[in-house]
Order: structure tokens, then sequence, then C-alpha cells
């Protein structure tokens, strides 16, 4: 699958380049991740949220500091099968 691809299944551009980033760093914190990834350093808390939020990253604490990583792309399927339960209950009430 294409990153940009991602755009979609309903990433923004600004999720597709953090994740993009991870998938090249592996474990990074905030600061290396903002510069990889062209995202100012004040929206990676946001944008980081939402992809976790979403299951494609995690995030552990280490003394303290955030440090984040990608998960397996295959997590992605389980995003879009989430996403279809979702439309699918919708549907439902209508």
């Amino acid at each position: 699958m294409e990153l940009q691809e991602l755009r979609r299944i309903g990433l923004t551009d600004g999720e597709i380049k953090v994740y993009e980033a991870l998938l090249e760093l592996g474990e990074s914190t905030k600061t290396a991740l903002a510069k990889k990834s062209g995202i100012a350093p004040s929206n990676i808390y946001d944008v980081t949220n939402r992809l976790i939020e979403k299951g494609i990253i995690s995030k552990v604490e280490k003394n303290g500091v955030a440090h984040f990583s990608p998960a397996n792309p295959k997590r992605i399927l389980d995003f879009l099968e989430q996403k279809e339960k979702e439309m699918q209950k919708e549907r439902d009430f209508v």
C-alpha cells in the first residue's frame, strides 16, 4: 500500500507524514519526529494522539520522555475493520 493511499481511509496529511517518518525512524521522540516529518513540534502531540487512537502508532514513556513507535502496517487493516463496523452500525440505525 502506498502511504498516500492512507488518505483514502481517513488519515490526514499530517498523520501520513508522521506515520511515514516513524516507519523510517522506528522509535522516536517528539523532537526527532517533528524534524523528520516536517510537522511543527507544537502539533506533534495532536497528530500522534489521533494515530494512537486509531491504533496505528504507540507511545511509551522512558525517563519522563515520550517515545513513539509505528505499529505493524497490518494494524491498518484492524483500523479499517473498525471503521467498517462503525459504518455498519450507522447503516443499521437508518
